[in-house]
C-alpha cells in the first residue's frame, strides 16, 4: 500500500469516527433540549440560552484560541517524532487549560453583577453565572484534553472522550435543570 492511499485510509477512517460523533452529541443535545423545556417551560429555555451563550462568550474571551494552537504545536512535534518537545509542549497545554479555566472561572465571578445586569438587565442571576463559573473550568480542561487527542491522532480515545462528556454532562445537569 502507498502512503497516499494509508494517508486516505486514515482520513477516511477519522471522518468516519468523527460523523458517528457529531450523530451522538446531536442526540444527546434534542434528549438534553427536551429535557430543559419539559422541566422548565418556554421562559427556561430562554434563560437557559442567554446563560450558554454568555458562558461560550466569556470561555471564547479567556481562553486565548489556545485549542486550537494546541493541536497545531502537537500535530507538527509529533510528526517529527520529537519526543522529549511533544511531551513537554503537552505538560505545558494541560497547565495553560487550568491557568486559562481558571481564569475564565474567576472573571465570571468576579463580574457576575456586571454580566447578568448585561444579559438579563437585572442582578438577579449573579449567583447563577457565579455557580456556572466552574463550567468554563470544565470547559477549559476539556478543551485542552481534546486538544492533546487530536494532535496525537488519538481518534479513539478522542471519540470516546467527546461521547463519555456530552453522556455524563448530561446526567450530571438533569438534576440541576429539576
Amino acid at each position: 500500500m502507498t502512503e497516499q492511499q494509508s494517508s486516505y485510509r486514515q482520513i477516511l477512517k477519522a471522518t468516519s469516527i468523527f460523523g458517528g460523533v457529531q450523530i451522538i452529541k446531536a442526540v444527546v443535545g434534542i434528549i438534553s433540549s427536551k429535557i430543559i423545556a419539559v422541566l422548565l417551560g418556554p421562559a427556561g429555555m430562554g434563560i437557559y440560552g442567554l446563560l450558554n451563550s454568555s458562558i461560550g462568550l466569556i470561555s471564547s474571551l479567556t481562553n486565548f484560541g489556545l485549542g486550537t494552537s494546541a493541536v497545531k504545536t502537537i500535530a507538527s512535534l509529533n510528526n517529527d517524532s520529537d519526543e522529549i518537545n511533544l511531551s513537554r509542549n503537552v505538560v505545558i497545554v494541560r497547565k495553560l487549560s487550568w491557568i486559562t479555566g481558571l481564569l475564565g472561572a474567576i472573571v465570571t465571578i468576579v463580574l457576575s453583577n456586571k454580566i447578568s445586569l448585561l444579559t438579563f438587565g437585572h442582578t438577579k442571576y449573579a449567583s447563577v453565572f457565579s455557580f456556572l463559573a466552574i463550567t468554563i473550568l470544565f470547559n477549559q480542561l476539556s478543551t485542552g484534553q481534546i486538544s492533546v487527542l487530536q494532535g496525537l491522532r488519538k481518534h479513539k480515545y478522542l471519540a470516546n472522550a467527546i461521547i463519555t462528556g456530552s453522556i455524563v454532562g448530561l446526567i450530571f445537569s438533569i438534576p440541576f435543570y429539576y
